[in-house]
């Protein structure tokens, strides 16, 4: 079971570890916001590791709270971008 546990925390580890990477060489805010996503994914899936291992109920509200946030912050930056996008749009129409 300890051998398990040395896996899930390595390949957690190394997907939390290049996603801090890419956060950090982001060229967009569209590749910092999916590596965000990828961190709050590790660390549901941690927790979800966790609780399943210990059978531990209580995380779960914890892991409801991380997946709900990822999805408010992956929405609120797609329609800021797209919004940004919109106007550089309107905005190259109105400088022939």
């Amino acid at each position: 079971m300890i051998y398990l546990w040395i896996v899930i925390g390595v390949l957690l580890g190394a997907a939390s570890l290049l996603s801090m990477v890419r956060l950090m060489l982001g060229p967009t805010i569209l590749d910092r916001a999916l590596s965000v996503d990828v961190l709050l994914a590790s660390a549901i899936a941690g927790i979800g590791a966790f609780a399943a291992f210990h059978r531990d109920p209580t995380v779960l509200p914890i892991m409801l709270v991380l997946a709900l946030l990822g999805f408010v912050s992956s929405v609120s930056v797609s329609r800021f971008v797209a919004k940004r996008h919109r106007e550089a749009e309107q905005a190259e129409r109105i400088e022939p």
